[in-house]
């Protein structure tokens, strides 16, 4: 996280009342952006483990011990697929 929110903080009165209401209102527009960003993606982070056991579970009920080679690869490909993030 960027610290520039945490020293607006620890701005004097004086240095808070020379930096233009611009400049201020730009971080914390800047770090408000960052929280919203983030909690678009708060149902990910809660769905996915459900669907991960979800889906282990049904693989070990229709193929057996076998699922194990599909759901090791398929989480092989996890850290993979999230390389091609920054393509």
């Amino acid at each position: 996280m960027n610290n520039d929110s945490f020293q607006t903080l620890r701005l004097s009165q004086g240095s808070v009342s020379a930096t233009g209401v611009g400049q201020l209102t730009n971080l914390i527009s800047n770090d408000v952006n960052r929280f919203d960003r983030c909690l678009n993606f708060t149902p990910y982070a809660i769905a996915c483990p459900i669907q991960l056991l979800v889906m282990a579970g049904l693989l070990w009920i229709f193929t057996g011990p076998a699922s194990l080679a599909g759901f090791g690869f398929f989480v092989l490909m996890i850290p993979v697929s999230g390389l091609f993030i920054f393509c």
